[in-house]
């Protein structure tokens, strides 16, 4: 059977300006990351980028799960599983580039928030992410992957270095890419909310009877 990959969430990647830089340094910390997917699936690879960096950047540990609550920084943990590169739980991602995890199984449904914690060692001083990401993220000391909850106390709405999650199905999947300025990026919701347009448009088409094979919408404002 031939397994094919397609975005259920991306966001655009470039320099993280000094005024958007997280304000605990990731160099050896976690980082837990939310993300609103829009279709589910059964297995998943995640992908992670230093594209812009200026020097090697190190993933110690991550991990992904589902997102217990709206802006909680809080996991369900039986959900919890470990993602591996090469079969092995550490990689490092040369500037310019980007890594996709091993394949992984792992269930949801379509529409589901979930958390991708990383446990960094190296970090670059130019900080490849997603500065505009309306949702909060959730920097910590020490190596918070696997762990229920995590401190809220330096939390910021930005993603860095996560890329992009994709989903396996013996389905071709499609999806709908959406260009634009800050208002297909979100500007104007509420951040934690999931109420981009975008999502709004996921919504729609999962709601949608009419809609046999649905497709995915990844934003890329």
């Amino acid at each position: 059977m031939k397994e094919n990959y397609c975005a259920t969430w991306a966001s655009s990647q470039y320099l993280t300006e000094d005024f958007n830089m997280p304000r605990l340094n990731l160099s050896n910390k976690s980082l837990r990351q939310i993300v609103h997917t829009s279709i589910g699936g059964d297995k998943i690879r995640v992908r992670f980028s230093n594209r812009v960096g200026d020097s090697d950047l190190t993933i110690k540990k991550a991990d992904i799960a589902v997102s217990e609550s709206q802006g909680s920084g809080k996991i369900i943990k039986d959900t919890d599983k470990v993602l591996t590169f090469g079969n092995t739980e550490s990689v490092t991602i040369k500037p310019g580039e980007e890594v996709y995890s091993d394949p992984l199984d792992f269930s949801f449904p379509a529409l589901t928030e979930l958390s991708v914690t990383i446990h960094f060692g190296k970090v670059p001083s130019k900080l490849t992410g997603h500065p505009g990401s309306r949702t909060f993220s959730f920097p910590s000391r020490g190596n918070k992957t696997c762990k229920k909850s995590i401190t809220r106390f330096y939390k910021t709405a930005h993603w860095y270095v996560l890329a992009g999650i994709e989903v396996c199905s013996a389905l071709e999947n499609k999806a709908i890419i959406c260009f634009g300025d800050s208002i297909t990026d979100g500007r104007g919701s509420t951040d934690d909310l999931q109420n981009r347009w975008t999502d709004n448009l996921s919504r729609i088409i999962q709601k949608s009877d009419s809609l046999e094979n649905k497709p995915a919408v990844i934003n890329q404002g």
